[in-house]
């Protein structure tokens, strides 16, 4: 997905902690992403690392405003 000329990857997850994965990393580097999220079935959103964020598929609206 590309938002405001940045390439931004989305990955989804039935876990209510996520984590950065191998795959995570990969897809940041292999894709040239500026950012990856992470949308979980958790109730919180919060950084996982420097490039990666974690969404609740409860505040998608609210924390991406796509």
């Amino acid at each position: 997905m590309a938002r405001r000329g940045r390439r931004i990857g989305i990955e989804v997850k039935r876990t209510t902690a996520p984590k950065v994965t191998r795959s995570i990393r990969s897809a940041l580097t292999d894709l040239d992403l500026s950012e990856a999220i992470v949308v979980h079935a958790g109730e919180d959103s919060y950084r996982l690392a420097a490039k990666v964020r974690a969404v609740a598929a409860a505040r998608l609206d609210t924390d991406l405003r796509l």
